[in-house]
């Protein structure tokens, strides 16, 4: 079995991380808020390109806990998107999709995430 990747980082959800951190909440609301991230994984299979099953079928996106912090994690367990997104000599029709596809959902996940707030305040 080879090494996984350790996930994609993604930026740009500051402000609700501002708001977060400021805030107590329990477990359960954290998961909660970690799972409206969602959204990222399925915008990633979008825009992949076609005829690459293994690749398609194995990404993921959960919340795990890392170093003591939950985390959302996207990974994917075939290594060749790695090729495809940035590229390689031959084939770079493709790159840049996984930045792409976050930055098309940045907005949405930011607005759910604030909404599940929100809600919690009440």
């Amino acid at each position: 079995m080879g090494n996984r990747a350790d996930g994609i980082t993604i930026t740009g959800l500051n402000e609700v991380i501002d708001i977060v951190k400021n805030m107590e909440i329990d477990d359960y609301t954290e998961t909660m808020l970690l799972n409206e991230c969602k959204p990222f994984t399925e915008e990633i299979k979008a825009n992949q390109t076609v005829l690459t099953g293994s690749q398609f079928e194995g990404w993921r996106g959960s919340v795990r806990k890392i170093d003591g912090e939950k985390h959302f994690v996207i990974s994917n367990d075939d290594f060749s998107w790695i090729f495809e997104n940035y590229g390689t000599s031959i084939s770079k029709h493709n790159v840049g999709y996984v930045d792409r596809a976050i930055d098309s959902k940045i907005d949405e996940v930011k607005k759910s995430m604030i909404k599940v707030i929100e809600t919690e305040l009440k």
